[in-house]
């Protein structure tokens, strides 16, 4: 609590997230309610989700949300070549230490951080 009382809530972004072209999707004075949302799914095979979670991770030294995040993001620059990627929210659970001496874990509840990943391709 002492921390966020010091920190001014304007200096945490080292940039400017740009806001999203709602007009390029129809979205225009759209209402933004979970009953409107729209939902795709589909299934990796045993051995493209092998290498996702673990030899992908082993060579990059990444963590799985990171191989999906470049994949949306790749995915998005490839299909929509007219438009800026959109910045993308990577939710989380906000219990992230900012200080190795502080002790969480007799911390109850789900504090969520937004951390706003704004990549941007050079031509």
């Amino acid at each position: 609590m002492e921390h966020s009382r010091k920190t001014k809530s304007t200096s945490q972004l080292p940039f400017t997230v740009a806001l999203p072209n709602l007009g390029y999707w129809g979205m225009n004075n759209a209402r933004n309610v979970y009953g409107d949302i729209k939902i795709e799914s589909f299934t990796l095979d045993e051995q493209t989700t092998g290498h996702v979670f673990g030899k992908c991770n082993e060579a990059f030294r990444t963590e799985i949300v990171d191989i999906l995040l470049s994949a949306v993001i790749h995915s998005f620059h490839r299909i929509f070549t007219d438009r800026r990627i959109p910045t993308v929210y990577n939710e989380g659970h906000g219990r992230d230490p900012w200080d190795s001496n502080m002790d969480l874990s007799r911390t109850v509840g789900w504090f969520t951080s937004l951390c706003p990943l704004d990549i941007q391709v050079q031509s």
